[in-house]
């Protein structure tokens, strides 16, 4: 009789204490923060696990919500990503800020470039073979740009949602047009390869320095190389081969103009609008000599894009830029008025 009384009362122990530990699991996996919810490896796997992991690896990350902003670049990676796409959009913000913009005196106050960025992962796949020593990414077959931008509509405006009934003031919330109407720019993120530019896509390396990535975005905002070119590079482009219209080069294949080519020519320009000297000088016989002879203004100076081809290529201002040395040239304030203007469709 004694044992099994002792038996009952071990057995109601034993049922009261998994009872406690069932409860203090709950509350302990309850306040794990959400994200890291479905890798507990208590958890039993199964299809709604998998599609809950599939879930969090496809939604976009906000990096800098689309406000008060002039470009949105859609960054694509992995998770791990994340920080050096934060300082990648903060290092640009900083350096396209007005007060780093070298401006000539005649010219308005230039205006910054402000950015705003998201963190993608099921557009590009992340197996990148280089292609030719270049940085590359394959598009994923079936992805789809559009439910991204959704997404990435949705937690912005989560991320937006007042605290408490005490804060819940109007909310503007933010909608995939929202996020549509800002121009886009995709930089696809690959562990090896040069960085470069294709169709508008940057690719580049994840060691790469916000100079390069800022050389790159120029080439995606419609700039050219004002460096020598590679000869068969130089010779496609400088022979108008390519389907790229520079807002900060024109080419010529010779270095003087007749009087009536020069009235063509200069109205060509795309710093028209913002010429502030002759494009060159006059001879006696009339012919212009192309090459302005003020460096301190905008107007038509030699650029090294096309040497070697019998062809010349010129910029709009004397200084060296950041699309000839990516490290320690300056950003023009007018190549900023030439990228809105784009922008604008102007």
């Amino acid at each position: 009789m004694r044992s099994k009384i002792t038996l009952f009362v071990l057995t109601a122990s034993a049922v009261c204490a998994l009872a406690w530990l069932s409860l203090e699991t709950s509350f302990f996996r309850s306040e794990l923060p959400a994200d890291n919810r479905h890798n507990n490896t208590d958890e039993a796997p199964g299809e709604s696990s998998a599609v809950a992991q599939a879930t969090a690896r496809v939604l976009p990350r906000v990096v800098a919500a689309p406000k008060d902003c002039d470009l949105h670049l859609n960054f694509h990676g992995q998770p791990d990503d994340f920080v050096r796409v934060e300082y990648w959009q903060q290092r640009l913000t900083e350096l396209f800020a007005a007060e780093n913009l070298a401006s000539l005196d005649s010219l308005a106050e230039p205006s910054p470039l402000r950015f705003c960025a998201s963190l993608h992962f099921d557009v590009y796949s992340d197996n990148c073979p280089e292609q030719a020593g270049r940085a590359w990414c394959r598009p994923l077959p079936q992805s789809n740009s559009s439910a991204n931008k959704d997404s990435l509509a949705r937690l912005i405006s989560e991320s937006r949602a007042p605290a408490s009934a005490a804060e819940s003031a109007p909310l503007q919330t933010t909608k995939a047009t929202d996020i549509s109407v800002k121009p886009q720019f995709d930089i696809v993120l690959a562990d090896t390869g040069l960085a470069n530019t294709r169709n508008g896509v940057v690719f580049l390396q994840r060691t790469a320095s916000v100079h390069v990535l800022k050389h790159e975005f120029g080439h995606a905002l419609g700039l050219a190389d004002e460096y020598p070119m590679h000869s068969e590079l130089a010779r496609q482009f400088c022979n108008g081969e390519f389907n790229f219209t520079a807002n900060n080069l024109v080419i010529t294949d010779k270095a003087w103009l007749t009087p009536q080519e020069m009235r063509v020519f200069q109205q060509s320009l795309p710093w028209y609008d913002f010429l502030q000297q002759p494009l060159g000088v006059q001879e006696p016989n009339g012919i212009w000599r192309l090459g302005s002879p003020d460096s301190g203004k905008v107007g038509l100076f030699k650029a090294s894009t096309c040497e070697g081809t019998g062809r010349y290529a010129w910029k709009p201002v004397a200084d060296t830029t950041w699309m000839e040395q990516h490290q320690i040239g300056n950003i023009p304030a007018l190549y900023i008025q030439l990228i809105q203007n784009q922008l604008n469709g102007q």
